[in-house]
């Protein structure tokens, strides 16, 4: 399962035999021109129960850029499916205020709620003048 800030929960199902690898590509849905934050879990089980679990790991990084990654221990979250399901964050990488109420959505590389606030407040000056 992976997790960065705009991909909440891909889960992607492998089928590798014993002794076995297989590579996995997983589609995210974060801005490729920014900076991207997240987490892989790889586990046998459930993934909101410490048995089972196998990885997990870390990232921050570039698209066509460098990456970091570190090892972190299994925490056992609830599934994107559950009600109140976990959502990733990351202390190094957080976004605006803006960005996390636009969820994603921009006018010109602008988070949307800006352009929207002032599109309020300017109709509630032009009231208030009439």
């Amino acid at each position: 399962m992976v997790h960065t800030e705009e991909t909440n929960g891909r889960i992607y199902v492998p089928a590798v035999q014993p002794n076995e690898s297989r590579t996995i590509k997983v589609e995210l849905r974060d801005d490729i021109d920014g900076k991207i934050a997240g987490e892989a879990r790889l586990y046998t089980k459930n993934v909101s129960e410490r048995e089972g679990a196998l990885d997990q790991v870390e990232f921050v990084g570039r698209v066509n850029g460098t990456t970091s990654l570190w090892n972190e221990s299994y925490e056992p979250i609830r599934g994107p499916w559950r009600e109140d399901s976990y959502e990733y964050e990351n202390e190094s990488y957080s976004k605006s205020y803006g960005e996390k109420i636009s969820g994603g959505h921009k006018i010109e590389d602008v988070p949307l709620v800006y352009p929207a606030v002032g599109i309020i407040v300017a109709l509630l000056v032009v009231r208030r003048l009439r």
